[in-house]
């Protein structure tokens, strides 16, 4: 177990919050996460740093916004624990946070062996799914927000995926929940703006990389017909070993 000493300051307070808030079994959670999602066990973002770092900021980031149930707050701590931990499972969960808690961590995993970023009916089944149960939608959401916000350190092809699968299906969905959940419009409200000037710049360097690759493949193709030519014409090998010699070059 890491010492409390050794946790980040994030970690810190949400303990600190969840102490003060009487959520006995949200801390529960946090403790099994830090024990099972950290790297000593494997787990890491793409920074490098411990997994449950983002279950941490998930959790925070409803508090933040004043989401103060504990049932939600616990989940979002577990919500990439039944996916993601080898050999969990939903009774264990359950036996440890209950019904409810299981219900919406179990709602937010993916089934094993699905491509949901090509499998267009697989994602509208999971979504629609975690829409008809208000709390998972707010899990979901948070979970989205904040990868969203870490794609710095992931690798292209990663931060490529994300936005057209963010594009297409969240942003859709956080109005959906909108609309139906008024009493938490604000948060999907607010989920749809932060993303929104992320996807933008993400976009904007996709476009820019793609443009400097395609000038980067015609000069190499640019290259590869000049040394084929350069092969086949000997008295222009000829002139320029000459000059070469000309000018020192070697």
């Amino acid at each position: 177990m890491i010492k409390t000493e050794q946790l980040s300051s994030r970690t810190k307070h949400l303990k600190r919050t969840l102490t003060i808030l009487k959520y006995e079994n949200a801390y529960k959670a946090l403790d099994l996460v830090i024990k099972e999602m950290c790297v000593d066990k494997g787990f890491s973002r793409h920074n490098g740093k411990h997994y449950y770092h983002h279950l941490v900021d998930v959790a925070q980031l409803l508090l933040n916004f004043g989401i103060k149930d504990e049932v939600t707050i616990t989940a979002a701590i577990l919500h990439d624990y039944l996916e993601d931990v080898e050999g969990a499972t939903s009774e264990e969960i359950s036996a440890e946070f209950g019904y409810e808690v299981t219900e919406i961590v179990k709602l937010v995993t993916k089934e094993k062996g699905v491509d949901y970023k090509t499998n267009h009916e697989a994602m509208m089944d999971y979504l629609d799914a975690i829409f008809l149960n208000p709390k998972a939608c707010l899990v979901k959401t948070a979970d989205r927000v904040n990868n969203f916000q870490t794609m710095r350190d992931s690798s292209i092809n990663h931060r490529r995926k994300q936005l057209d699968n963010t594009m297409k299906y969240f942003i859709p969905f956080f109005k959906k929940c909108r609309n139906k959940y008024i009493e938490n419009e604000n948060f999907y409200f607010q989920a749809k703006t932060t993303i929104e000037p992320i996807a933008f710049e993400i976009g904007r360097y996709l476009e820019d990389l793609s443009k400097y690759e395609d000038k980067v493949n015609k000069q190499a193709a640019e290259i590869s017909r000049l040394k084929t030519l350069l092969g086949e014409n000997k008295e222009v090998i000829k002139w320029i070993t000459w000059l070469k010699k000309v000018l020192w070059i070697d």
